[in-house]
Parts: C-alpha cells; sequence; structure tokens
C-alpha cells in the first residue's frame, strides 16, 4: 500500500510587535507641569522675598524675629492655629463615624453617599473662586467701591474741602500711655478687643455742622456701612475747646 506523504514548510512562531505603553502616572505630567508653574514657582519666589533684604539682597531672617516680637503677626497666627485645631477636631468627631458607616453599607449605597459627602467640597471650592472673581475682580465689588472712594477724595481735594486723611491700626495692638500721681505709664499691646474703634479719620473744611455730616453721609454711602462720627477741631480763633476758661 502507497504511502503518501505531505510535504509541509514549517512556519515560524509569529512575533508580536511590542506596543509602546505609557504607565498612567505619566498622564499626571502636564498636572504637575501646571502646578509647578503656577503654584511652586510663584509660592517659591513669595518665601525668597521673606528671606532676602529689599536694598541689599542679602540672606536675612528679620521679618521672622519682628513676628516673634509681638504684634498683630502673633495674634493673626494663633487664630489661625486655633481655627484649623478646631476644625481639625470636628472633622475627626464627624468624619470617623460616618467613615465607619459607609463601610457598613453594601457597595452601590457607598458610591452614593459619598457623592453626597463629596459635592459641598466640589461647590465649595466653585462658590470660593466665582466669589474672588466677583469680589477682587477688574469689575468687582472691591474694585469699583474703592475707586468711588479715590473719585470722591480727588473731588473733594479739588475743591480744599479735605484736607487730610488716615488710617490707624487697631488699638489692642498699639500703646498706651497712663499719666498719674506724677508718674507716667507706658502700656504695650496686645490688649482686650474693643467693641467700637476708630478705623480712620479725614480732616475736612466744613462751613457748617450741616455741610460736615452731608460730606460724611455722601462718602459713608460710597464706603459702605458703619458707624461715623464728626467732631469739630477747635483753632485759638474758636477760643479753645469747651471748658477751657
Amino acid at each position: 500500500m502507497a504511502e503518501m506523504t505531505s510535504l509541509g514548510i514549517a512556519e515560524r512562531p509569529r512575533t508580536k510587535a511590542r506596543k509602546l505603553k505609557l504607565d498612567p502616572l505619566w498622564l499626571a505630567l502636564p498636572g504637575l507641569g501646571f502646578l509647578a508653574l503656577f503654584l511652586v514657582w510663584p509660592t517659591a519666589q513669595m518665601l525668597s522675598v521673606s528671606v532676602m533684604d529689599k536694598v541689599t539682597g542679602a540672606l536675612t531672617f528679620a521679618p521672622f524675629l519682628r513676628i516673634w516680637n509681638g504684634g498683630p503677626y502673633l495674634t493673626v497666627l494663633s487664630t489661625t492655629f486655633q481655627v484649623a485645631g478646631w476644625t481639625t477636631l470636628f472633622c475627626l468627631v464627624l468624619g470617623y463615624p460616618l467613615a465607619y458607616w459607609l463601610s457598613q453599607k453594601p457597595a452601590h449605597q457607598q458610591r452614593i453617599a459619598t457623592l453626597f459627602v463629596l459635592l459641598p467640597f466640589w461647590t465649595s471650592a466653585l462658590i470660593k473662586n466665582f466669589s474672588w472673581l466677583v469680589l477682587l475682580g477688574r469689575n468687582g465689588i472691591v474694585a469699583k467701591t474703592m475707586a468711588a472712594i479715590g473719585q470722591f477724595g480727588r473731588e473733594m481735594s479739588e475743591k480744599g474741602v479735605l484736607l487730610m486723611t488716615g488710617g490707624l491700626v487697631r488699638p489692642n495692638n498699639g500703646t498706651k500711655l497712663r499719666y498719674a500721681g506724677g508718674k507716667h505709664t507706658v502700656m504695650d499691646g496686645p490688649f482686650p478687643e474693643t467693641k467700637e474703634l476708630i478705623d480712620g479719620f479725614a480732616l475736612i473744611r466744613a462751613g457748617s455742622l450741616y455741610e460736615a455730616v452731608e460730606l460724611a453721609q455722601k462718602f459713608m454711602s460710597i464706603a459702605g456701612e458703619g458707624d461715623g462720627e464728626v467732631l469739630q477741631v477747635f483753632d485759638a480763633a474758636d477760643g479753645g475747646p469747651p471748658g477751657a476758661g
């Protein structure tokens, strides 16, 4: 019986071409570059200003020493850390029970509940961003208010009504003097907060009290809500303050 044989050509195993696959972390490079350019670099520049002398450009820690010497800086720092501490405490007290409650739920309920937990964070970020735009934008409330105050001040100065303006630091960080029993006493702050204080003043020339009050009302309608006081400055022609003889 004749044997029939077939000749076949042995096929070589095909090698698959390797495709270049990028690690998912490489997708974060554009975001990291954006953060480095617009967050890390400006922050580093700002920090370098705090340790560089404005005149000589030498390395100095004088601004940080001024912080620890007292004044409003320590008050602001202590308030910041107090708020941060209370916030952390409330997050721990409320966050851990919520996390435990979520861990006991089914997977689909966990996703829904997590969405409601994260939603306020996203909303807060949007509100803050748009709020800053509304408040500090070129046509924002703050810019318009400052422009209106400046325009009012220029008009009053040109008319010879506004003589001088100035701002005052908060009295709780100032220095108090006392003279009693022939002895001078100097008391440095910080002092307890006061309910009423004078933030600034303006020296104007007005023909009458009515005119001064009218100018003060115009200024307050531009600057915003608050309390004001109109006082007369006495000179030699007025015979001095009341009760001076």
